[in-house]
This record gives structure tokens, C-alpha cells and sequence, in this order.
């Protein structure tokens, strides 16, 4: 996403994704697109001193190619969504592509992992979800998503489902397996118990949690619930930039500010 670098400052998530990214995204993003992000978002890494990330996206693909080519390590997650989206046309052909992703960059290159990326719970049904979670399963490879970013989503989550994102997710069998969570900004302490003992990896992105309003996340109660938690800068497009070192020191003084 670096080339959607500061496409709409000064919006909350939920405004940001639906009424920017998600429309721009469908007009201009294609595989070139992609190719081109990734080779500029791997010299911004590599020159800021970043050697292994975690992606999803779309045209997974290239993604894989071009990190093959720069030399970082990468797990990349093709994303699933419930929508039209640049590389599918619904969410069956989007899980059957990421099932293909997957069978040709397993085992091929020790640098690249290849996973399924379930974007979110309000992006994706019930069923949906819990497809997604045999898919990986069967096929051996991790999965990434979005959980407890914003207030949206735990609104969302209590009116359509009466629970939290991760109590959830945890009902639905979904946790039961190698499982990235992204963001983890509204976690109760009873989900930070639960995220402790199905072993989710969280990934924290402080700056993009300020820029689009989404919160602090908790990590000092994770960390001595023992959840193991990861610094990430998420995309560009929500950052506006892929600097672990400006992450490491905002992450320090938001948990010194919460």
C-alpha cells in the first residue's frame, strides 16, 4: 500500500477503509500495483533496518516475487474478503486463489511463508470464517487477521453476535491453530487470557492506531498475561510510513501515556 501513501488523513477506520481505500483500491490497484508497492515498501524496510515483516494483501503472488528478489523474510497472507476485490470477484474465488497461493510457495522458499489472510469479522460471515480456518488448517500455514482494532468493530461484533471480536472468533473454533492478530486495541483481560492460551501472535501498530483513531492498544496487560506481541507499522496507507524505529519509541511512550 505505499503507493496509497496519505490517501485520506484525518478519518477514523471504519470512514478511511469503506469510503477511501476499499474505492480506490477496485479503480487503480492491479498486480503492477502491487509489484511496484512491494519493491518500494522492501527498499524502505531494508534501508530503515527491517529484515522480516508480515503482509496481506492482494495479487499475493507478487508480492512473493518480489520479496524473493530483495532478500528480506516475509510471511504472506493472501487476503480473503467478502466483497469484490482488484484480484477476485467474490469471497469463494478470493479463498480458492489464496488455497493456490499457498500450494505453490509452500516449501519453496525458506524466506517466504505463505498464509490466508481472513481480513476481519465484519468483512467476512460466520461460515465464512470458519471455512477459512479448515482451509488453513488442512493446508498446513497460518492465518492473519484483524481483531479488536476500533470501537466499530466491538460495536459490530456485540450487536450482530452479542460478544466481543475474540470471544468470537474463540466460539467459532477460529483460534484453534497458528493465528496472527492484528492491532488487538480493545481486548478485555478475559480475551488477553484467551489470546494467551490459544497462542495468538499480535502484532502492534501504534502509529496506525493514533492516525486513524483507533486507540491504545494494552500490550503491557498482554505481555504480562503472556501474549506474545510483535511491532508492526501496518501499511503505509494508514502510517504514513514503514519506520520500525519511530514504532518502537511511540510504542514505548503510548503503553508510559495509557
Amino acid at each position: 500500500m505505499t503507493l496509497l501513501r496519505g490517501i485520506a488523513d484525518d478519518r477514523e477506520l471504519i470512514d478511511w477503509l469503506t469510503n477511501y481505500i476499499f474505492p480506490t483500491e477496485r479503480r487503480f490497484v492491479d498486480e503492477n500495483f502491487v509489484r511496484v508497492g512491494t519493491e518500494l515498501a522492501c527498499w524502505e524496510m531494508i534501508r530503515g533496518g527491517t529484515t522480516t515483516f508480515v503482509d496481506m494483501y492482494y495479487f499475493p503472488e507478487a508480492v512473493a516475487r518480489a520479496v524473493e528478489k530483495c532478500g528480506l523474510r516475509v510471511l504472506v497472507a493472501a487476503s480473503v474478503i467478502n466483497q469484490k476485490s482488484p484480484d477476485a470477484a467474490d469471497v469463494a474465488q478470493s479463498l480458492r486463489q489464496a488455497a493456490e497461493f499457498v500450494g505453490h510457495w509452500k516449501g519453496r522458499n525458506n524466506r517466504i511463508i505463505p498464509a490466508i489472510a481472513a481480513h476481519a469479522i465484519y468483512t467476512l460471515k460466520p461460515e465464512q470464517l470458519v471455512e477459512i480456518r479448515a482451509t488453513a488448517r488442512a493446508l498446513g500455514v497460518p492465518i492473519s487477521i484483524h481483531i479488536s482494532e476500533s470501537r466499530f468493530e466491538m460495536d459490530f461484533s456485540q450487536r450482530n453476535y452479542g460478544t466481543t471480536p475474540v470471544k468470537f472468533l474463540d466460539g467459532l473454533g477460529f483460534l484453534d491453530g497458528p493465528t496472527i492478530g492484528a492491532h488487538l486495541v480493545w481486548p478485555t483481560d478475559e480475551e488477553i487470557a484467551i489470546l494467551a492460551a490459544r497462542h495468538v501472535g499480535v502484532i502492534h501498530n501504534p502509529t496506525s492506531n493514533m492516525k486513524i483513531s483507533s486507540g491504545i492498544s494494552p500490550v503491557a496487560r498482554m505481555l504480562k498475561a503472556g501474549v506474545a506481541v510483535g511491532l508492526g507499522t501496518d501499511g503505509t496507507a494508514s502510517n504514513n510510513d514503514l519506520d520500525m524505529w519511530e514504532e518502537m519509541r511511540l510504542a514505548a511512550f503510548l503503553q508510559k501515556v495509557a
